[in-house]
This record gives C-alpha cells, structure tokens and sequence, in this order.
C-alpha cells in the first residue's frame, strides 16, 4: 500500500502524463519491497542474520546442494523475521532464516528446461541452532571464464523498505488498458532517482527490476517442461514449428499459472559482493505462491538477465 505522500504524488504525475483514470489502479499494482544495501564485511559477522556471501548458516542435517557434479555457490541469508518487521505479510515465513544457493560457476539464464536445479531455496525453522560451515573443496576451472565463482566475499547488509513496481511488458500492466510506454513514464518518476552510474538494486520480495523483459511466464512454462516458443524466422518470413494441440494446452496453462509466481530474492551486480552477471546484470529467485504457503520452497526458477 502507498503512503498517502507517494499516492499525493502518483496523482500529480498521472495527471500530467494524461493518465489520471488509472491512479486507482496503477496504486493497486505498487508491491513494497526490501531492498539490501551492502558493505564488505569486516570482522566477524553474527549467525542467523541477513548477509550476502561468505559461509552459509546452517542447521544440523544440512546437506550442501550440489547440480552436475559441483557443489552449488552460497549466495545468502535472509532473516525472515527481519523482513515481516519492515513489509508486514508478503509471503515468506514469519520467523527462521531463508538461504539461497545458485550454480555461480555455469551461470544458467534459467531460458531452458535444463536448468532445473540450478537453484536451491532452504528454509530453517526458527529455534534450531545455527553453525557457520564451509563449502566443500572444488576448484573452479578457468575455462568457465572470470565471472565463475564458487564463493562470494561477505557483505553485510542495511535493509530498507522500498516501493517496487511491474516492468511495462508484464501481465499486470497489460491489464490496465493503459499505454505501456505511459505507464513506463509514471513509473519512471515514481522511483528514486540514484544518478548515472550503476547503485546495485537487492531486493527481497517486491516487483522485480527487470533488465530485459517478464520472467514469471518464463517461469511457469521452464517448470511444466517447456522450452521457449517457437517464433519463426522473422527476415525469411519462414513461419515456427506448429506445436501439437497438447503443448498448445500447455503453454497456455503456464501463461494462467504465471500469476502465482513471486520473485523472492533478488541478487545484482555488486562489487560488495565481488559479483558479476553476465554484463553487470542480476540473478532472480522465483518461487510459486503454493510453494511459499507449504514452506517447502520446492516449485522455483532461477533467472539470470544482464544488459
């Protein structure tokens, strides 16, 4: 929900941009966020609470995931309790610590069918306790390139509250009936204005600052077995492979399931963090509502998009 500030404001830019039927609506899309502001570690950091990098927190009966014969990176913790206190009910549990893992070596975009497991989403329950622990030995090869890492240098977090809002091209906006590009321009003066250079953007929940374009959709069809549609040849004019009525079927029902699908955590380009992605891009964790609500954390994807 808006503050009665940031609503005052999304009527004066509505206005003037020739939108002002859709403030109600535009309003209804804001989702807040927190976003993860990140400093290199120094010294010791306490067990069990939000940090990026370094050695995960874990709980006893831990087993370190691993995908394709090489142990997945740790990327970070999450205190679940830390984020209720900032945004109030948005999904996640109330209490315990949230980790992430993600194949920091291979990178996936998440495009394909293939790179299920790429990603590993754990959730400790509050009351178990905690010990720091290493990842096992396993030499990153240079042939992977000098993005590929297996550990991030610790980075200890700020956490902010942070209104977030749908990228132009998703299925929200379609619904508004609005010009996505005028929309774009609402949205645009709504969010704050961090200069020209690079401020990276972590974020836990919220609306997902896309780089290139939607990824629940893409989500939903890579999770029921999907590749990508086929599109044809766009300078020959040679139309795609016509797909059977049953992959037809599929498709759509992944569109429809692309709804419950929420962008958990969210991972820039961070010099904190020693991290690059692609091309100063970032690294998203998306889970399906069900699988928030049971706790399992099961039903995920992993997006990577740079510029």
């Amino acid at each position: 929900m808006l503050s009665e500030s940031e609503l005052e404001r999304l009527r004066e830019v509505c206005k003037r941009r020739g939108a002002a039927e859709h403030v109600e609506a535009i309003a209804a899309l804001a989702r807040p966020a927190v976003r993860v502001r990140l400093t290199r570690a120094e010294g010791e950091v306490p067990v069990g609470v939000t940090r990026f990098g370094g050695d995960p927190d874990v709980a006893s009966g831990f087993a370190w995931p691993w995908r394709e014969g090489r142990p997945l990176a740790f990327i970070a913790q999450v205190e679940c309790a830390a984020v209720h206190g900032l945004i109030g009910e948005c999904g996640l549990p109330r209490e315990g610590l949230l980790s992430f893992f993600y194949d920091a070596v291979e990178q996936p975009w998440g495009c394909d069918v293939g790179d299920r497991g790429s990603s590993v989403i754990l959730h400790f329950a509050p009351g178990q306790a905690l010990e720091r622990v290493g990842a096992p030995d396993f030499e990153v090869a240079r042939d992977w390139g000098r993005h590929a890492r297996q550990r991030f240098e610790p980075a200890v977090a700020r956490l902010e509250v942070e209104t977030t809002w749908p990228g132009f091209e998703t299925r929200a906006v379609e619904r508004l009936g609005l010009d996505p590009f005028i929309y774009a321009g609402i949205v645009h003066e709504m969010m704050p204005d961090e200069g020209p250079f690079h401020v990276p953007c972590n974020q836990v929940m919220g609306w997902a600052r896309q780089v290139q374009g939607p990824m629940a959709t893409e989500c939903a069809a890579r999770w029921a077995g999907l590749g990508p549609a086929p599109i044809g040849n766009p300078f020959t004019g040679q139309p795609g492979e016509v797909e059977t009525s049953e992959v037809v079927a599929k498709r759509d029902a992944a569109r429809a399931d692309a709804d419950r699908w929420r962008m958990v955590l969210q991972v820039d380009s961070d010099d904190a963090l020693d991290t690059e992605w692609g091309d100063t891009g970032m690294v998203y964790f998306w889970v399906r509502e069900d699988s928030l609500e049971d706790g399992s954390f099961e039903v995920r994807w992993a997006e990577l998009q740079c510029s």
